[in-house]
């Protein structure tokens, strides 16, 4: 209603195709380990919200690793291997792909809404835009 232009950064399919274009049984194992118990899960959304505002937004990629690997029965490596891969689908790609349509933006300016952990990173949104020559600045509410 205000004239403001929106545009997704992807397509709602796009995350299902990236996993999508792996081996079946690689696509169950991301979705065995993406599961948690409910109070794990409980405790992984109060951390994040902590992290978010104390603006530790890689950490809260890394409290989730360990909070995962501890409640589920794999190989600690096995189990980070495939984190790893998970994170890179979910997160790198993702922002890789999103900066396009950030690039190819119009406007002046603009304001990106995404979840916590697409930020921080080398491979994080602030670190892409920064590098692409992008002036950031903080939005105050």
């Amino acid at each position: 209603g205000a004239g403001v232009v929106t545009r997704s950064l992807e397509d709602p399919l796009d995350v299902l195709k990236l996993f999508a274009a792996e081996p079946f049984e690689r696509q169950l194992e991301y979705l065995l380990i993406s599961v948690q118990s409910d109070q794990n899960a409980a405790d992984g959304l109060a951390t994040l919200m902590a992290q978010y505002f104390d603006e530790e937004h890689t950490a809260a990629v890394e409290v989730a690793r360990v909070i995962t690997r501890d409640s589920f029965p794999m190989e600690p490596k096995t189990f980070d291997l495939l984190y790893d891969e998970i994170m890179a689908q979910l997160l790198d790609a993702r922002n890789l792909n999103g900066m396009d349509r950030i690039d190819a933006a119009t406007e002046d300016r603009i304001a990106i809404a995404v979840g916590a952990a697409h930020l921080g990173g080398e491979n994080g949104l602030l670190n892409l835009l920064s590098r692409r020559g992008w002036d950031l600045q903080r939005a105050a509410f």
